[in-house]
């Protein structure tokens, strides 16, 4: 029997050594159940949140997240007074049979210095 865990997969927009340009941040963002073999749950996902926080989590903004089916795109700011940091991101997800999953990563990626 495989349990109905939550799993999470991203695909954050950085270049190679993991840093970013950009003034918009974008993150693909995949919501499932771990699986074997093509057997696991099926349950569909009921919710999903993204936090982003460039003080080390002392505070936390909410980021936008659009996509449905365990398929999302993520996008926030980054804000100008955060170049050169290392920000932290926290995913919270649930599905209808009242599994969740919260995660986060500390030092995601680096915003470019300039």
């Amino acid at each position: 029997r495989i349990l109905p865990a939550l799993t999470l997969g991203y695909q954050l927009a950085t270049d190679e050594s993991n840093t970013s340009r950009a003034a918009v941040q974008t993150m693909g963002l995949s919501v499932s159940h771990i699986s074997y073999d093509g057997a696991g749950s099926r349950a569909a996902i009921r919710t999903v949140a993204v936090w982003v926080s460039f003080d080390h989590g002392v505070t936390w903004q909410r980021a936008s997240v659009h996509g449905s089916s365990g398929q999302y795109a993520v996008s926030w700011a980054n804000p100008a007074s955060a170049r050169g940091t290392r920000p932290a991101i926290r995913v919270t997800a649930s599905d209808v049979i009242g599994g969740s999953i919260t995660q986060t990563i500390f030092n995601a990626y680096t915003i470019a210095a300039g």
